[in-house]
């Protein structure tokens, strides 16, 4: 089989031409250097890898058409892509394995190979299955992500109150 060979944590991993050219990342890399050395991801965990490759194979989800172009995209509003999130029953099954870290570092491991399909599917997964619906939205996306919520004191909130309209907008009821 032929493959392009990244380099994970000391990991070798082959993955196949289809999964390098899904990714802008990789696929710059491939026409610059070609595929036959190694190509290191030091931003990316084996264990996200290896669930990225599961998603390309697997996976039905497809968010740029044929003959897309971001230019057209800018230029031409109409051309905006409105998809609705229907996974497929794989795609289902991938969404319940993923904890609020997992998605986070799966999401950060995508960005970082520029894999945009992924990244659309993924914020979809976090819209439609973490958001909506949630009646404390914030709370609930900080739980996801382990963030912390630190309560605002009276003299913080007096001093943002005075920043700079640039900074904050005013809207009147």
């Amino acid at each position: 089989m032929e493959g392009v060979q990244l380099d994970c944590e000391g990991s070798i991993f082959l993955v196949t031409l289809s999964f390098a050219n899904r990714c802008k990342t990789l696929r710059d890399v491939i026409e610059d250097a070609g595929t036959s050395g190694v190509i290191p991801t030091p931003n990316i965990s084996p264990v996200y890898l290896k669930q990225m490759v599961e998603w390309h194979e697997n996976s039905q989800w497809k968010m740029i058409p044929d003959g897309f172009t971001p230019k057209e995209d800018m230029s031409n509003s109409s051309l905006m892509m409105k998809k609705k999130f229907e996974p497929t029953e794989w795609e289902s099954r991938f969404i319940e394995t993923l904890t609020g870290t997992a998605l986070l570092e799966l999401m950060l491991a995508a960005n970082y190979l520029a894999m945009k399909d992924l990244i659309d599917f993924l914020s979809h997964v976090v819209i439609y299955q973490k958001v909506m619906g949630v009646e404390d939205r914030l709370g609930s996306i900080q739980d996801m992500y382990g963030a912390k919520r630190e309560p605002i004191t009276e003299e913080e909130y007096e001093e943002t109150a005075n920043e700079p309209d640039c900074a904050f907008i005013k809207v009147d009821k």
